[in-house]
Order: structure tokens, then C-alpha cells, then sequence
């Protein structure tokens, strides 16, 4: 029987802790359809690596509906990092929310 390493789920305002080349996710809410965008902000520890973002839209019909944001992280050195999300609403460059993630890799 085959073990599969589990991924971590982040959570801001913690120090997340994730094993060498674990997978880390951090989900956020997100609706396209308003305009509004995230955008990542890794810092220059190295310790890991964004490998993916799937959108998970719901498909009710309806404008305005929520969905969800996943940035899939591997952490790919030991050490201690960080990483900003900025939401930044339609033609601004004013962020109204900015979320801190911090990523330790044993």
C-alpha cells in the first residue's frame, strides 16, 4: 500500500509548517464576473514555488456569483517565507484587502 503525501491547507496570520516538496494551497474567494482580481506577491526566500491557480467558478447562471481561488504552492527549500495576496477591485491600483501567508519548510 502506497502512502500519498498529504497537502496542507494555509491559513494567514500562522506560520504554516509543510514538509520538503509538500504541496501547500490557499484559497480565496473570488468573483471574475465583478472585476475584481488577486494578484501574488512571493518575497525572494526561495523556500517555495507557485505551481498552480485553478479557478472554481459556480455555474448558477447568475452575475455576481462567488467562487474560488486556489494557488497551489511546493515548498522546494527549507527556510522560512512569505507571500502577500493583494485584491484589487476594477481599474485601481489600490488594493482593499491584503492577505500575509507564511510558509516554513522543514
Amino acid at each position: 500500500m502506497t502512502m500519498e503525501k498529504q497537502e496542507v491547507l494555509l491559513v494567514p496570520g500562522a506560520i504554516n509548517k509543510v514538509a520538503l516538496h509538500q504541496i501547500a494551497n490557499f484559497i480565496v474567494d473570488a468573483n471574475v464576473s465583478t472585476g475584481y482580481t488577486w494578484s501574488v506577491i512571493p518575497d525572494n526566500s526561495g523556500t517555495y514555488k507557485l505551481t498552480q491557480i485553478v479557478n472554481l467558478e459556480t455555474n448558477i447562471g447568475l452575475l455576481g456569483s462567488p467562487g474560488k481561488v486556489i494557488y497551489q504552492f511546493e515548498a522546494i527549500r527549507q527556510g522560512t517565507g512569505s507571500v502577500l495576496f493583494k485584491h484589487y477591485p476594477p481599474g485601481s491600483s489600490e488594493a482593499v484587502e491584503t492577505v500575509e501567508v507564511t510558509i516554513e519548510v522543514a
